[in-house]
């Protein structure tokens, strides 16, 4: 499970295409579901440029990929 190194009590953002149930349980757990960036390259290749941008400027990020479940 890749929460497993994240230290939830430090800043992070965690990018990625797909989450297991059990590192979504974690985020849950530990307050930090909005600490997630959810990119699905296949459907929109240039997804990461936008993220850059965003961190670069300081804006709040927003998940990329709609449709969450939380």
């Amino acid at each position: 499970m890749k929460t497993e190194a994240i230290d939830f009590t430090e800043p992070f953002v965690w990018i990625d295409d797909d989450l297991f149930n059990t590192e979504h349980q974690s985020l849950v757990k530990n307050k930090a579901t909005k600490k997630v960036i959810l990119v699905d390259l296949l459907e929109d290749p240039d997804a990461l440029l936008g993220v850059i941008e965003k961190l670069r400027d300081g804006s709040d990020l927003e998940p990329v990929k709609p449709n969450l479940p939380w």
